[in-house]
């Protein structure tokens, strides 16, 4: 990882939004851009932090932007990594993510619990001839 990669203010905007989770189609709706612009910029940041994953760009983006030096002992980058995942879980809850998730599953329970008639059950509606 390179982090002293200069980037530009677009470039900057997509790796952010990507580090925090939002897929490039997102990303290309909230920036009203193409999905190719967003997969060409996205490309080109892989290249200037020397990353291939978007895993591994996300780890690049937090150090940089909050000055985590890489060399922490393992322990330390765990209660980083941990810190980092609480941040985004608050903000997942924050936003209402997780409870409209909860809710569409609900749903799908209750209507699977309506009782329906079975095949072999005589309630059909013949009509008389």
């Amino acid at each position: 990882m390179n982090l002293e990669a200069k980037l530009t203010k677009r470039e900057h905007q997509m790796a952010s939004l990507l580090a925090w989770g939002a897929a490039k189609k997102e990303i290309a709706l909230k920036l009203f851009v193409s999905v190719r612009t967003v997969e060409n910029t996205i490309r080109s940041v892989f290249s200037k932090a020397e990353v291939s994953k978007s895993s591994e760009l996300a780890a690049w983006w937090f150090c940089k932007t909050y000055s985590i030096p890489l060399s922490h002992s393992p322990l330390k980058k765990q209660i980083v990594a941990t810190a980092l995942l609480l941040l985004i879980a608050s903000n997942e809850i924050m936003t209402g993510y997780t409870v409209r998730m909860f809710r569409t599953r609900s749903k799908v329970r209750t209507e699977a619990k309506i009782k329906r008639p079975r095949r072999n059950e005589s309630n059909y509606y013949l009509p008389e001839l």
